[in-house]
């Protein structure tokens, strides 16, 4: 597809990894337009969160709707700038998919060994609507602004139906202790699932965005 280039990554057995060798996802830069729309998101709407806990860094929250508006332009859909309060995990509505979409800063290109994280108090919620999570990841160049010359890269990891990440993510609970890759630690509460169970689900083989579109119909 023209504006994507996909990714190859290949990963040997290491300290207790999976072997992989597989796609795990495509790439794309961020338009100026984006970028700012989102800029104007979050100075109307400030505290986007609104769930009292987990809510994220207003950077977190700006590095999240930018993530979900390049969504949503890849699939046609218009976002609307003012917020309606607590979106309940329905980020996206694109034929019967309601989609959530975790986005955050990542400098690196996504692994099939990282892990991608849902709190709790949203996946365990009746109240959260989503069927279907998006991951991806951004990255800023350690820039706290982007410049049309050196725009920032949008990395599409993996999707999966809510019903699978339930069956496929793990519990962490709370103070568990998770280190990374670089050998630092992070304390993590709530599901965890791997990188490459994402892109396994039969209904989201990871090839592009068009995978998306032409499965919305079978998810239920």
């Amino acid at each position: 597809m023209e504006g994507f280039s996909e990714f190859d990554f290949q990963i040997g057995e290491l300290n207790g990894r999976f072997e992989v060798d597989r796609k795990y996802g495509f790439e794309q830069r961020i338009t100026m337009k984006q970028y700012e729309w989102a800029r104007e998101y979050m100075r109307i709407n400030k505290n986007i969160g609104q769930r009292g806990a987990g809510d994220g860094t207003p950077h977190a929250q700006f590095m999240g709707k930018l993530g979900e508006v390049v969504v949503a332009d890849a699939l046609g859909i218009e976002l609307a700038l003012k917020s309606e309060g607590m979106d309940k995990g329905k980020d996206i509505v694109f034929g019967n998919l309601i989609i959530d979409v975790k986005c955050k800063t990542r400098r690196y290109q996504i692994l099939g060994f990282y892990g991608w994280n849902v709190y709790a108090a949203q996946f365990d919620n009746p109240n959260f609507e989503a069927n279907c999570y998006v991951f991806a990841g951004i990255n800023d160049w350690h820039k706290e602004e982007m410049v049309k010359e050196n725009p920032w890269v949008f990395m599409m990891a993996g999707w999966i139906t809510r019903v699978a990440f339930g069956k496929r993510s793990y519990w962490l609970p709370a103070g568990t202790k998770r280190l990374r890759s670089d050998g630092k630690f992070f304390m993590e509460e709530g599901y965890e699932i791997p990188n490459y169970e994402t892109t396994t689900d039969s209904l989201f083989p990871l090839h592009g965005w068009e995978d998306l579109k032409d499965k919305r119909k079978a998810i239920l």
